[in-house]
């Protein structure tokens, strides 16, 4: 497997020396560079994929729009207490320590309802409305870190 790695380094690596990669040089790694945002190469090292992290940055597209979500001053998390029989994750978050990293969401207790976070601009006016009955806890942290601002 080692013999593997050095193989494809020594195959790749004068690639990698010249900058930016075609189309073309992109698709010969995994890549299809029209598609590929830079917020995917950093999540590589999470699979143990350092490896493949500069060919995916010479390959990405440097997009503010995709790479830096829209952030929002305010969000509301919607929520009825009686479905967290069912969603033990929504209620781990709602209940426990996580949502009080976040000052400017506030928890909204409504009968029957399932589970949605609303983004919100500075006049309080709904931007977006997102369900997360699927979510898991740390889903909604991460998301919650990436659209609310701090």
């Amino acid at each position: 497997m080692a013999a593997y790695y050095l193989y494809l380094q020594l195959l790749i690596a004068p690639l990698f020396a010249l900058g930016d990669l075609s189309a073309d040089e992109c698709l010969a790694l995994g890549f299809r560079k029209p598609d590929l945002a830079c917020a995917s190469c950093r999540g590589l090292a999470a699979f143990d994929l350092d490896l493949l992290r500069d060919g995916c940055h010479r390959c990405c597209a440097h997009t503010q729009d995709r790479d830096a979500p829209k952030r929002y001053p305010r969000a509301v998390l919607e929520v009825c207490a009686c479905k967290f029989g069912h969603m033990p994750q929504i209620e781990a978050f709602v209940r426990g320590p996580k949502h009080k990293r976040f000052p400017k969401l506030s928890i909204k207790y409504l009968r029957g309802a399932d589970p949605i976070i609303k983004l919100m601009d500075d006049r309080g006016e709904v931007q977006e409305e997102l369900s997360i009955k699927k979510w898991d806890t740390d889903t909604i942290e991460e998301f919650l870190l990436e659209h609310l601002e701090q």
